[in-house]
């Protein structure tokens, strides 16, 4: 099944693209996207983005899908599902 990731900000100059398409097995859940994210992309990140033991974004980054927020990398994900990618900030 095909994913696609959207990376918004900062997040698309570190990852080096603004979007992504990934090929998925059925089934597949986000974690599942990370891993395929880490590697594609996980060695040209910056350490203060992306664990490369963990396999996950180690900044404080929000992931949101067509069903609203993904809190769980056991989150399942749909055929053409689009993933968005944002860094947190805070503000005052």
């Amino acid at each position: 099944m095909t994913v696609k990731a959207i990376f918004y900000g900062i997040l698309s100059e570190w990852v080096g693209e603004k979007e992504a398409e990934f090929e998925l097995p059925e089934g597949a859940t986000y974690g599942w996207l990370l891993k395929e994210i880490g590697l594609r992309f996980g060695k040209i990140m910056p350490e203060m983005l992306w664990d490369r033991l963990k396999n996950d974004f180690s900044a404080p980054v929000l992931a949101l899908s067509s069903n609203g927020r993904i809190n769980s990398e056991e989150s399942p994900l749909d055929e053409n599902e689009v993933v968005t990618f944002m860094l947190k900030v805070g503000g005052g």
